[in-house]
């Protein structure tokens, strides 16, 4: 009977600890998919506020470095200050398709810019947030905004396909 006793003895106690460990693994299971929930929470968002870009047309590279071009020098122009613009180890910008480097993303690609704006004659540096709200709206990266005495030196990278 002693050894009857002690054999469901350690049958319920195997059986409680395999209930035990198994609970353990339910709770774990469980917090990884609250997790991984969670995580895709993030991304269909992220991909709900990407979904607005896909109706509009890619911007060439080819229209948009004119594009930018004309506006900052018609801003220097308005505000009457010198302004050179110009592709870093550019010098005959008569192809500037040469200079189209691809990016990290597929289908992507950039140039890198370099706009040197005079502020000698200007009492007020008001054409640095006309050239920054003129230029948030478009796919341009500042990469570096140097300014010194006279001068607003500006790098650019305008991205395109």
């Amino acid at each position: 009977m002693r050894i009857i006793i002690c054999f469901f003895l350690v049958l319920v106690l195997g059986l409680c600890s395999g209930i035990w460990k198994t609970s353990l693994y339910t709770k774990e299971v469980y917090s990884r998919i609250k997790t991984l929930e969670k995580e895709l929470s993030v991304i269909s968002k992220e991909t709900k506020g990407l979904d607005k870009y896909t109706d509009e047309d890619p911007n060439r590279l080819e229209e948009l470095y004119p594009e930018i071009f004309c506006d900052i020098k018609e801003i220097c122009t308005y505000y009457r200050a010198d302004c050179e613009i110009k592709i870093p180890g550019g010098k005959d910008l008569v192809n500037i398709q040469d200079f189209f480097k691809e990016s990290k993303y597929k289908g992507v690609r950039y140039i890198d810019i370099l706009a040197q704006v005079n502020l000698k004659s200007q009492p007020d540096t008001y054409i640095i947030s006309v050239l920054y709200n003129a230029l948030k709206t478009r796919p341009v990266e500042i990469l570096r905004l140097n300014l010194e005495k006279d001068a607003l030196s500006l790098s650019l990278r305008l991205y395109g396909n």
